[in-house]
């Protein structure tokens, strides 16, 4: 998962941080919210464990209150086949900065980015043929249409719909055009000056000027005279009654824009109004938040206690359904079928529908028979080895296809520092060898001899060579696998990942919810010995929905070669 803005990760590591956590309840397709579940203020306490040497990688435990007895025990209420979905975050109030503001258009040769700047916001950029995905990144998309006609105005308003902060200015928008803001307009034809007039209301708009104020003339355009549900005028235009500027928050988005029909900013009282808009529009929240899902589960067991009306549940994630689903017959899948598709195939069989794939183009060897009776989970897992793919469910409920992070050459996804602006809580480090394997030997069919296949790690530049640490056996038995060549493949893909070595680091830390296993992370002690390494293969962690540390280990696992001939 991508690591949130700078912003929400200085307020998990702030002296003080407000911490959110909840838990929803979804009928069994994990879309439709369980209508029986009540609010999301159940949580009392609880844990998720992420561990990537687990098949089922995600855990849960959790005490939910049950004082209003809703969550009844039984096959039509509170039952196995509800999903439950976690989440986690932090409210905290934001640090003021510039806004990164975006025009679509300009009335005049970049006139608003000389209007905007003297008035302290300076970082304005312009696209005139930009696509949604071009939004982001940027706080306010913006329109400048003077006298013109509008234009751009569907992107402006998916925009909006998406959230962002909105300015607009022109003259000639009505409810046909911004029917967010306008309800009503009347149309004019004659050259005159617009005016700027105070409402008399408490808006945001109307502070540090007084009195009426004329802007530049134009000799056609539209007159708000009604505005849409919700929006504000923010200054009147007497001489027409109807309204100069405009203003609107959606309180469910938390975004808000400002309209001003007018042609340009030309004296004080207009830039005075252009400065309080973009304050407000910037300016808008005292308090930001942020949450993250992180983890989509199977209900394994219920207690219910009476003295508190609690209610305890464990789970799993994903992996549950697809080791209880079993092929019904023998299934073959035959030679040069793309592997990710059929394991998509065999996922979907089992209830679960998302999918995040490498797309490596790995195509089956040989033809693949699984017998009658192997869980979904063994196939799938079998098969994404053969394409050297880790395969898991992540924190949103997908089942992930991608390939092995070395913690040599992969990305740093987080650091954990030592000392007086560290984020570690604790931690102690070692170093063992219980993971090196260099013998590797691989079994088919009912284990006996005729199908087998064997990799030794005799590379020289190996550390964990068997000339210089010894014969480590490790031994893989698998009914599915039906001939040599099979065999000898997964022998081979086996050897490139046990031929390592291992150094261990186990701390708890600030809670950083977004973490997957087996990602890489960077651990910088400065009385850390030369040989103990600083980045890490984050191999479990337990997300607390409660208050307390995060507890992880890492361990330090690298691929040291690639031809062990």
């Amino acid at each position: 998962m991508v690591a949130p803005p700078q912003a929400v990760i200085d307020a998990i590591e702030a002296p003080t941080s407000e911490i959110t956590r909840r838990v929803s309840i979804f009928e069994a397709d994990g879309k439709t919210p369980w209508t029986d579940a009540g609010t999301d203020s159940r949580l009392v306490d609880g844990n998720i464990g992420i561990d990537g040497s687990r098949d089922e990688r995600r855990s849960l435990e959790l005490t939910l209150s049950n004082s209003d007895e809703a969550l009844v025990h039984d096959p039509d209420g509170f039952w196995y086949d509800k999903v439950i979905k976690a989440y986690r975050g932090v409210s905290y109030i934001p640090k003021q900065k510039t806004p990164k503001v975006l025009f679509l258009t300009d009335s005049g040769s970049s006139y608003m980015k000389g209007i905007l700047r003297p008035l302290g916001f300076y970082d304005v950029t312009y696209d005139t043929s930009p696509t949604v995905d071009d939004f982001k990144g940027y706080d306010v998309i913006a329109a400048d249409w003077g006298a013109s006609a509008p234009t751009q105005t569907a992107l402006i308003r998916q925009a909006w719909a998406m959230g962002y902060d909105i300015l607009t200015v022109g003259v000639r928008a009505d409810q046909t055009i911004l029917p967010e803001l306008i309800a009503t307009s009347s149309s004019f034809a004659v050259s005159t000056a617009i005016q700027y007039a105070q409402t008399g209301l408490d808006n945001p708009l109307v502070a540090g000027w007084t009195g009426t104020e004329a802007s530049s003339s134009a000799t056609t355009g539209v007159t708000p005279l009604t505005l849409a549900s919700g929006a504000v005028g923010g200054s009147t235009w007497p001489a027409r009654g109807g309204y100069s500027s405009i203003a609107l928050e959606n309180a469910t988005l938390g975004a808000r824009w400002v309209h001003f029909q007018g042609v340009s900013f030309p004296a004080t009282t207009n830039k005075t109004m252009l400065a309080n808009a973009m304050n407000w529009i910037w300016n808008k929240q005292n308090r930001a938040s942020w949450e993250t899902q992180v983890g989509e589960f199977c209900i394994d067991r219920i207690d219910e206690a009476r003295f508190p009306l609690t209610v305890k549940v464990t789970g799993r994630d994903y992996t549950k359904r697809m080791m209880l689903s079993k092929f019904e017959r023998n299934t073959m899948f035959p030679v040069s079928m793309d592997i990710e598709t059929v394991i998509g195939n065999i996922a979907a069989n089992a209830q679960c529908y998302k999918i995040k794939k490498a797309n490596i183009g790995a195509l089956l060897p040989i033809d693949m028979t699984f017998p009658q009776g192997t869980s979904r989970w063994e196939a799938a897992k079998t098969l994404a080895t053969m394409a050297g793919l880790e395969i898991f469910f992540d924190s949103l409920g997908y089942l992930v296809l991608r390939e092995f992070f070395d913690p040599t050459t992969s990305p740093i996804g987080q650091n954990f520092l030592t000392g007086p602006d560290g984020n570690l809580v604790d931690f102690q480090k070692s170093s063992n060898d219980t993971m090196i394997a260099n013998h590797i030997v691989v079994k088919g069919g009912d284990g006996d001899s005729l199908i087998f296949a064997e990799a030794l790690n005799v590379n020289s530049s190996s550390p964990t060579r068997i000339s210089k640490i010894g014969d480590r056996y490790w031994e893989y038995s698998d009914p599915t696998i039906t001939n040599n060549t099979q065999a000898q493949y997964l022998a081979d893909m086996w050897l490139k990942v046990r031929a390592l070595e291992e150094f261990n680091l186990d701390f708890s830390s600030y809670v950083y919810p977004w973490m997957e296993a087996t990602e890489i992370i960077g651990f910088q002690d400065p009385s850390r010995p030369s040989d103990f390494p600083g980045r890490f293969l984050l191999s479990s962690m337990t997300v607390p929905l409660g208050l307390g540390p995060m507890n992880a280990n890492g361990k330090r696992v690298t691929i040291v070669g690639r031809d062990y001939s």
